[in-house]
């Protein structure tokens, strides 16, 4: 009954706490006017996973901090390892070779939140294009500031280190 007590109390102090999430340094970009503060940031992803040449990968983003004159883009890069490489070390190696440049087109408002524009956009799979590792660098640019969704970010953010072979 004790243990039940505890864990109750520790769920409840968990939803007390802010989310580290919200506190991690990501590449935005912030403006400072006066007393206001004003954040450009974005949040992408890739909704295809597995795909093969001639296939179409979906790309999406939202942006918080934007004006009506943001451009969302997404680089897609190629990474020099393999796709079983990438999940038994996961670890990108560098930051890829640059392939194709896809500009996102606004989809509107978010549903749930009114400060959240979402985008969307597709990339076609070349019939000439290799096999491996592929992934989509995202940013906006908004004037002069530009906030960026990386593949590799996380990585930095939590300090992950090759491990050492003997």
């Amino acid at each position: 009954m004790a243990r039940k007590a505890i864990t109750v109390m520790i769920l409840f102090l968990c939803m007390i706490i802010q989310p580290a999430v919200a506190n991690i340094s990501a590449p935005n970009d912030t403006q400072v006017n006066g007393n206001s503060v004003s954040t450009l940031s974005i949040d992408g992803f890739v909704t295809t996973k597995f795909a093969s040449v001639g296939s179409q990968v979906d790309i999406q983003a939202y942006t918080m901090g934007h004006s009506d004159n943001a451009i969302v883009s997404a680089d897609i890069v190629q990474y020099d390892i393999s796709p079983l490489d990438s999940i038994i070390n996961s670890a990108f190696p560098g930051e890829g070779k640059f392939l194709d440049r896809v500009v996102l087109q606004s989809n509107g408002l978010h549903d749930n939140d009114s400060s959240i524009m979402t985008w969307q956009g597709s990339y076609t799979i070349p019939v000439t294009s290799t096999g491996g590792l592929y992934g989509a660098k995202i940013f906006v640019e908004d004037g002069n500031r530009y906030a960026v969704d990386d593949p590799t970010q996380i990585l930095s953010l939590i300090h992950i280190s090759e491990p050492t072979r003997p």
